[in-house]
């Protein structure tokens, strides 16, 4: 399979940059204006954040976002899980990595190799532990690289730096038909290399 079945490099926005990202999360950390707080991180609806409403017109994107957050000691790594659930609408979303995201900071996503495989969750679809799986492709989350990531699919994130720094990532969902309009509607925004 091709890069582009589970990622797409984005160029920075203009308008919404990784820095502007990072002074929203410092706010939304010190304000606390986060609507609920997970294991992995804070959801954050967009109507509270004055930055984003004019970016948020631009593209279909959800009401909220996630900042996602994790370290090397306490939670590590995500379980297995696909982003919301089969009929939302949402085949994937874009991420922009802020901090301690670098070649230690890996999502990898995965082929489940039975079928008595999930949970529900009241925002996605979780993967049994006892579960095998084959891994299907892995990528580097790195800083100031903000990328199309495709959510519909079985994926886990690790973090391997051992340490208490967090790896924070930015994750907003598009609402779409299929992972391939996503790609479409962003061919003018994919970084060429």
């Amino acid at each position: 399979m091709s890069d582009n079945n589970f990622i797409v490099e984005l160029n920075e926005f203009v308008d919404l940059t990784t820095d502007m990202w990072r002074n929203i999360y410092k706010k939304v950390r010190k304000e606390k204006l986060y609507a609920s707080k997970h294991d992995y991180g804070l959801k954050v609806f967009v109507k509270d954040i004055p930055e984003l409403h004019n970016f948020s017109h631009r593209f279909n994107l959800k009401d909220h976002f996630w900042v996602l957050l994790t370290n090397g000691k306490s939670n590590s790594r995500f379980y297995v899980h696909i982003d919301g659930n089969f009929e939302d609408g949402s085949p994937g979303g874009i991420n922009w990595p802020l901090e301690n995201c670098d070649q230690k900071s890996t999502t990898i996503w995965v082929r489940p190799l039975e079928e008595k495989y999930f949970e529900i969750s009241h925002n996605s679809y979780t993967l049994n532990e006892d579960v095998e799986t084959e891994e299907i492709y892995k990528y580097h989350c790195i800083n100031d690289q903000p990328i199309l990531f495709r959510s519909n699919l079985w994926h886990y994130a690790v973090n391997e730096t051992n340490s208490n720094k967090w790896r924070v990532m930015i994750k907003w969902e598009l609402l779409a038909d299929s992972w391939e309009s996503l790609i479409d509607e962003f061919k003018p925004y994919t970084k060429q290399i």
